[in-house]
């Protein structure tokens, strides 16, 4: 796994952290350990902090999708399920941007 890489997570339900749903996550940061990721959802954009990907297909996703870059989650490198595809270097420039506003990281 490489930065901007997608992958399947089970991403745990806010209001219930027992529970997990199977989804895509981009991401952020990675090791042979542990990954950092950000969720991806087929909601629509709520905050500034969420980016609407622009080249979801060439991404891997099957649906048009947001980038939560404040939902982000550590993962044991175990807990990821496989590779998605990888963000476009439109969507990749798009996220740097976001993420280096006010040093968001």
């Amino acid at each position: 796994m490489v930065k901007y890489d997608i992958v399947r997570v089970p991403f745990p339900y806010s209001e219930n952290e027992a529970k997990y749903k199977y989804r895509p996550a981009l991401v952020l940061d990675s090791n042979h350990i542990l990954t950092m990721t950000a969720k991806i959802t087929g909601s629509n954009k709520k905050t500034f902090l969420d980016y609407e990907i622009r080249d979801w297909k060439e991404a891997g996703l099957s649906k048009p999708s947001v980038i939560q870059l404040g939902r982000k989650i550590i993962f044991d490198n175990t807990k990821v399920i496989g590779k998605i595809g990888h963000l476009s270097e439109y969507d990749i420039a798009q996220i740097k941007q976001i993420l280096s506003y006010k040093n968001i990281s």
